[in-house]
Parts: C-alpha cells; sequence; structure tokens
C-alpha cells in the first residue's frame, strides 16, 4: 500500500484553493489550504508535507518568502510557485529562496496532478 502525499496549498484566492483541492480529491493525496503565508509557515514547522503550491502574490505577504520560510523549516519539502505574472526576475527570486518550480496561472490540471505525484 502506498503512503498518502501531503499537499499543502497557500492561495489568498478561494476559487484557486478549491480548484486545487478538487483536482487532488482522490485517497492518494492529503490537501489543505490555508489564505495566509504565516499560517503556511507555521504549519510547515509542526507537519510534514510533501508538496506545497504557493501562490507569489499573497494578500500580506510575498510567497517568495514563504517559500524561504517553509524551505527552513523542511528543507525536503517540494515547494511549487505559482503565478499569473511572467518575470524572469521572480524565477530568479524563487530559485534563490528554494522553490523547485514556478508554474503559471492558471494551473493545468494535468500538470497538477503530475507535480502531486512528484512526476513533473
Amino acid at each position: 500500500m502506498s503512503r498518502t502525499i501531503k499537499v499543502l496549498v497557500v492561495d489568498d484566492e478561494r476559487i484557486i484553493q478549491n480548484y486545487i483541492f478538487a483536482a487532488l480529491s482522490d485517497p492518494r493525496f492529503q490537501v489543505q489550504t490555508v489564505s495566509k503565508g504565516d499560517e503556511a509557515v507555521a504549519l510547515t514547522e509542526v507537519e510534514a508535507f510533501d508538496l506545497a503550491f504557493v501562490d507569489i502574490r499573497l494578500n500580506g505577504s510575498n510567497g517568495i518568502d514563504i517559500c524561504r520560510r517553509m524551505k527552513q523549516a523542511r528543507p525536503r519539502l517540494r515547494v511549487v510557485l505559482m503565478t499569473a505574472y511572467e518575470s524572469s526576475t521572480v524565477i530568479e527570486q524563487a530559485k534563490l529562496a528554494g522553490a523547485d518550480l514556478v508554474i503559471y496561472k492558471p494551473i493545468d490540471l494535468d500538470i497538477l496532478i503530475r507535480l502531486a505525484e512528484g512526476e513533473a
């Protein structure tokens, strides 16, 4: 029996949280959603998530900074930053913060599932 993949979704837009939650509504995944960066960091400090999808532009915080703090708490956590804005500067900052990948909104369902399964 394979283990459950724990996924944290950090986005201040409820529609994005629901979209990812629904896409990963499968017994293989345990998905938790939060809308605030500080809440995500606190959860990461006490729970061993396998993957986090983090919006770069969060209300009241910066997703790149949140990524950095999450990676400090859990260096092996895979962090995928999400953005609707393409920028080479943002990608460079994301890499320096420890992000494993930057994906662009709207998010393709197949890519989302492959990322959660660790295949992309």
